[in-house]
């Protein structure tokens, strides 16, 4: 018996290596479909002291391959806009993951990753790592699954484990008219872009559009299947060990 359960990270990231996560058990970590191959690495609990787990279920012993694959500590990975690095653990590495592959995001990536965020797939997974202040972890990731994708769909990615949200829509606006006002997923992405902003600018209450027309360009569609990707950009504030 297989066990089915919504679309995770780990999944999405399992499938960009060529694998699939099934099993009739629930991983200890992201608590997708795992088979009893790998047990997980979590420290044991220490009694009568408080422990931060993250693990989704913490009572199951296995993990699913997508975690697996993402807690390796010597792989090759290939940047976004082109180069590889050998002996490097994911989980030092920002990404952008789609079934098609996953890349890592370094310092020279930000107007590959730009494009990407505002041409993306109906499927993918952003985890980024503000100064590698902290691993990142799959489990903790966020992963966009849409039927249709228009430019005011609200998306999904994590910065140092933490979710945020943001817009093409808004996300455009910021590379326009600066990240002022905006929501605050899209304000923490302006900044780690470096996209400008402009003193000038007088200030429109949180990105709302203001007209008409604004409102039909926020409502645009942008893709509906799985077929819409683009090449990617980076920020000097990623990068990775």
């Amino acid at each position: 018996m297989t066990l089915t359960n919504p679309l995770s990270a780990s999944d999405l990231y399992a499938v960009s290596q060529g694998n699939k996560n099934d099993g009739d058990q629930f991983c200890h970590w992201c608590a997708s479909a795992c088979k009893r191959l790998w047990f997980h690495d979590d420290p044991t609990p220490i009694p009568f002291t408080k422990n931060i787990r993250t693990a989704k279920c913490p009572a199951n012993p296995w993990i699913c391959a997508g975690c697996w694959l993402f807690r390796r500590q010597r792989i090759t990975i290939q940047y976004l806009t082109g180069g590889y690095k050998d002996g490097r653990c994911p989980m030092n590495h920002s990404w952008w993951i789609t079934e098609q592959g996953a890349w890592a995001i370094g310092p020279d990536d930000c107007k590959g990753l730009y494009r990407k965020l505002v041409d993306p797939p109906i499927r993918f997974v952003l985890a980024l790592l503000d100064g590698n202040s902290t691993p990142n972890y799959i489990h903790l990731a966020m992963v966009n699954d849409n039927a249709v994708l228009k430019a005011n769909t609200p998306l999904v990615f994590t910065v140092n484990n933490i979710p945020h949200a943001y817009t093409v829509y808004e996300l455009e606006d910021a590379k326009a008219h600066g990240g002022s006002g905006k929501e605050p997923g899209v304000q923490v992405l302006a900044r780690m872009l470096g996209i400008p902003q402009p003193s000038t600018e007088q200030h429109r209450g949180r990105g709302r559009p203001p007209n008409q027309q604004d409102i039909t360009t926020a409502r645009r569609p942008i893709a509906a299947s799985g077929l819409a990707s683009v090449s990617g950009m980076i920020f000097t504030s990623l990068g990775g060990k």
